[in-house]
């Protein structure tokens, strides 16, 4: 017989009857910590690695796929985001670890992954505002950027590699070109109406939020970085 530790019900099964608990808890090991870790990167919950694929290969299409229904084959949006803004902001701290003077790489490196996060809603909001508000509820268009952006950060890593070869200026420029060809992209398959009239909302909400994201960004370097 087992004492729970949660409520204090005894049992011999391996879950308490009563709430659920574990009765008897292992010692955690390597092994079982190992395991535990690949687990989490093979299993995730709601399929992470279906939801990768299906945001290289059909933007837009997914998130509108995901807001109709089903859902149950896709990851969710807020853990999806949360997931590759991890491995993006681990990826630009060892780019630009080496990095002491360069205020830009210093930014890069400390604080990008948490600006994108920041601007979530604000690119939600400029999105909704541009495409149809009538049509789609501001949480509608929350969920298509952060599927958007999720990916977009871990195209950031490659981009940013390039730093090893080439001058900051390519670079950014290179980041910023893949940013808005995704997003247009993202926006054609996701919208309907016209392609043209599409494409140029895509535009003006790309340069209005880039123009937004270098104010915060310059807004940290002031207050954290000076």
């Amino acid at each position: 017989m087992a004492t729970c530790k949660n409520c204090g019900h005894m049992g011999n099964e391996k879950f308490c009857p009563e709430c659920g608990e574990q009765l008897v808890l292992d010692r955690p090991s390597l092994k079982g910590l190992a395991g535990e870790a690949v687990h989490t990167f093979t299993h995730f919950d709601g399929g992470f690695f279906y939801t990768l694929k299906q945001l290289a290969i059909r933007p837009g299409a997914m998130q509108l796929q995901y807001l109709t229904g089903p859902r149950r084959h896709f990851h969710k949006p807020f853990s999806m985001f949360a997931i590759c803004a991890s491995f993006c902001a681990i990826g630009l701290y060892f780019i630009y670890k080496p990095s002491h003077d360069d205020v830009q790489q210093v930014f890069y490196k400390s604080y990008y992954a948490f600006a994108q996060t920041a601007m979530i809603p604000v690119y939600a909001l400029t999105t909704w505002i541009l495409f149809n508000p009538g049509k789609w509820y501001y949480g509608e268009c929350l969920i298509l950027v952060i599927y958007m952006l999720a990916f977009i950060t871990l195209l950031i890593i490659p981009v940013n590699l390039l730093q090893f070869v080439l001058p900051n200026g390519p670079v950014t420029l290179i980041e910023l070109s893949v940013f808005s060809i995704y997003t247009g992209w993202t926006y054609l398959n996701f919208f309907k109406g016209q392609k043209l009239w599409i494409v140029l909302k895509s535009l003006l909400n790309i340069c209005l939020n880039f123009a937004l994201f270098q104010i915060l960004a310059n807004q940290i370097i002031k207050w954290f970085m000076h």
